[in-house]
């Protein structure tokens, strides 16, 4: 066998894949809605689509972004009751540039 073949090294991930999708989807959406995609949104959005319950939404959420699988980030709102107010934001990796670069 060739040492390329023998040195692959499969990376396990911590997350549940179908729960990183629900997480994504739940993401998406909330970013459609031009809101920040912090963690009670996701929760209740997860508990009402999926029936998740919001400390698994929590661990699952943790784990997505140890594995990079979802970025995490401080963001300022800007409109309504929370304008001004730092939060936790939850972004798709790579979005996260392009509203950044779109501003």
């Amino acid at each position: 066998m060739s040492r390329d073949t023998m040195s692959r090294v499969a990376k396990k991930r911590q997350a549940d894949p179908k729960v990183v999708q629900y997480i994504w989807a739940a993401i998406e959406v909330i970013r459609n809605q031009k809101q920040i995609a912090n963690m009670d949104r996701i929760s209740k959005y997860l508990t009402r689509v999926f029936g998740m319950h919001p400390k698994e939404t929590t661990r699952q959420l943790g784990q997505a972004v140890k594995d990079g699988l979802v970025v995490e980030t401080l963001t300022v709102g800007c409109k309504g009751s929370k304008a001004g107010i730092e939060q936790e934001g939850y972004w798709l990796p790579g979005d996260e540039i392009v509203s950044a670069t779109s501003i």
